[in-house]
């Protein structure tokens, strides 16, 4: 796991120093007296809502503060306040109530779909003049104190000596006289499926703790090739015939009908035994289709089996997929957005009748995973297959009207949840969540 940080929704701006704030005296002479008495910063920091490091500022003041209640006085300079009007005060208004009954049901808000909502309050309050540019959210996020928090993890070191001779000498090799439609790349990606996401938009600093991360997960193991072509998905779960399965009438899985392959394995992780059995099935299909196919995947263990009659094996350099891989360039993330977009879709459909947001996923299958999984893939369109296989030098031609097609983040599931705010916002104020 990696560190937690705050970060304002304007990446771009820094955030001022907590003794240019409004803080007043009496605060600062408890922060000290707790400062005194063995309190952490961390603690202080998220009793009175603001950063340890404003924590830390004002208790390098105790002498300023000090005299200042001697006499009266105030330990900073203040600052002379300017009351702003608001030009859509509806839509700010709106804004946060929505985020507000958001977060009290623990649903992760992100900033694209947060000024998606802004323009559909506005829209459905018939305000024509309004529009969400970047300088209207930057200060209205600033004005109300909304950061973006999330954890994230550590990036990965890329091998630049390997993924040099892989560019300049290994992929000419390979391209020369091969068909961009027959080289395909195949990778795992694992999908927790019951996940809504761990980074929100919040209102203020303080750190939120009751949020659980479901754990549920699948691999997904996605091919397609450098002419735009996408296979059928092949899932990975950890039981053999999940209930939710036979529920749903899906009795005989198979590629044909339901568009997608399924294996199992206790740890639902790919293995070399699945790769095999898989690969058969690959080989099968590119001979009855009279195609011989250069498959390129990384240099995972599960990986290294013979090649087949119609399906040759070539590996990435060790620690250069990050860069060399196309379907880390954009395709698994586009994937992903999809799969989240039609979770996010169930939850603002569900929410309004339970508890949380925990309520809401708790109730989901492998099945809807699975249904996801195999709509998300079919959104993505062959024009960003193509593109990330150029950006990868794998691919010659780049597809002109890629950026046209290009989802958005969680892209219009922003209606029903607003519309809640704009025709019930009684049910959004702080007395009812």
């Amino acid at each position: 796991m990696g560190k937690l940080k705050n970060r304002p929704a304007n990446q771009n701006q820094r955030r001022k120093p907590a003794l240019l704030e409004s803080t007043v005296l009496e605060k600062r002479a408890q922060i000290i007296h707790s400062m005194d008495h063995g309190a952490k910063a961390g603690d202080l920091a998220n009793h009175f809502d603001m950063t340890e490091s404003g924590i830390r500022l004002i208790y390098e003041k105790t002498s300023a503060v000090t005299a200042a209640l001697k006499t009266g006085g105030s330990a900073v300079r203040k600052r002379k306040r300017t009351i702003v009007k608001l030009q859509f005060p509806e839509i700010e208004e709106g804004c946060l109530k929505f985020l507000k009954w958001a977060r009290s049901k623990r649903i992760p808000i992100r900033p694209v779909f947060y000024r998606n909502t802004a323009t559909f309050i506005a829209s459905s309050l018939r305000i024509a003049s309004f529009e969400c540019t970047n300088g209207w959210y930057e200060k209205f996020t600033k004005r109300n104190d909304i950061n973006l928090k999330w954890l994230h993890g550590e990036e990965s070191s890329t091998d630049l000596v390997a993924l040099e001779k892989w560019f300049r000498d290994d992929l000419p090799k390979i391209l020369f006289n091969i068909d961009t439609k027959n080289l395909p790349n195949a990778d795992e990606t694992g999908l927790w499926w019951r996940n809504v996401g761990i980074w929100s938009l919040v209102i203020g600093r303080k750190q939120e703790t009751n949020m659980k991360v479901a754990k549920d997960r699948i691999t997904i193991f996605p091919l397609c090739s450098a002419g735009g072509e996408k296979f059928a998905l092949c899932v990975i779960g950890t039981a053999e015939r999940r209930r939710a399965f036979q529920k749903n009438a899906v009795h005989g899985i198979t590629v044909g009908e339901y568009g997608f392959s399924y294996y199992f394995n206790s740890t639902a992780w790919m293995t070399t035994a699945i790769f095999n059995s898989w690969l058969d099935w690959l080989n099968g299909e590119m001979v009855k289709q009279n195609r011989v196919v250069l498959l390129i995947v990384d240099n995972f263990i599960a990986h290294n089996v013979s090649s087949r009659s119609n399906v040759m094996l070539h590996f990435f350099p060790l620690n250069c997929t990050a860069r060399a891989q196309p379907l880390d360039a954009g395709i698994i993330k586009t994937f992903k957005d999809s799969f989240k977009h039609h979770l996010f879709q169930l939850v603002f459909e569900r929410i309004p009748i339970v508890n949380g947001v925990e309520d809401v996923v708790k109730r989901l299958t492998i099945f809807d995973a699975v249904d996801w999984s195999i709509e998300a893939w079919i959104d993505v369109k062959p024009s960003i297959v193509v593109n990330c296989f150029h950006k990868c030098k794998v691919a010659s031609v780049k597809w002109q009207d890629a950026h046209s097609e290009v989802p958005t983040d969680v892209p219009s599931t922003h209606s029903s949840a607003a519309l809640l705010v704009v025709q019930n916002p009684v049910s959004f104020d702080d007395d009812s969540v």
